[in-house]
């Protein structure tokens, strides 16, 4: 995680699938996030008795105050959209366009 934020470029989060505990942490911590419409986020230890402190931080610093404690308190999955709508994400992409809304954004990160 402090590579991804010490690199001089813009490092961008591609999810096509689940990202939960350490993978959502990851794409709280990328420049840029862009996930396809499928995918879905959780911190999802406090189902198993475990609190995501460490994914937390990172969440934490993403969304608000009451939407990241949603995510770890109740170790439920968000969709896409409502990732979207909460910060965690910059874009929600159809399925077939993912690697194309990568390519874009990091043309536009290098201008």
């Amino acid at each position: 995680m402090q590579k991804v934020q010490s690199v001089p470029q813009p490092v961008i989060a591609a999810v096509h699938g689940i990202a939960t505990a350490a993978g959502c942490q990851l794409v709280a911590t990328c420049d840029l996030a862009i996930a396809t419409e499928d995918s879905r986020f959780a911190t999802s230890g406090v189902r198993f008795g475990l609190f995501c402190s460490t994914p937390g931080v990172a969440v934490a610093r993403n969304l608000s105050r009451k939407h990241a404690l949603e995510m770890l308190l109740t170790g439920r999955f968000i969709d896409a959209a409502t990732a979207e709508r909460w910060g965690l994400l910059n874009r929600v992409v159809a399925v077939g366009q993912l690697d194309a809304a990568c390519t874009t954004s990091s043309r536009s990160c290098r201008r």
